[in-house]
């Protein structure tokens, strides 16, 4: 069983079979700054289904650090992400 808590200093805690894995939240800008996209290019690529849709936090767009990470390293392979990407994770 996978649980999610969200704690005020941006680290989400997965629980899964009693192991703790930290994972950073990252906003538009980081995320903007990381792939190099503009933000209307994220939200358009997320429109199109080849980019991590993220979540929101409050009014604002979120991603995982794992993965913008997951992302950057498709495409460093030469590859395109796909919504089973998502799902793989």
């Amino acid at each position: 069983m996978e649980t999610t808590c969200s704690h005020v200093c941006c680290v989400n805690q997965q629980f899964t079979a009693g192991i703790i894995v930290n994972d950073s939240i990252e906003r538009i800008d980081a995320v903007m700054a990381r792939t190099s996209m503009r933000r209307t290019t994220v939200y358009a690529k997320i429109k199109e289904g080849c980019f991590p849709p993220g979540f929101t936090r409050g009014r604002a767009r979120c991603w995982l650090r794992s993965d913008i990470d997951r992302l950057l390293a498709i495409w460093a392979a030469g590859g395109e992400w796909t919504a089973s990407d998502q799902e793989a994770a």
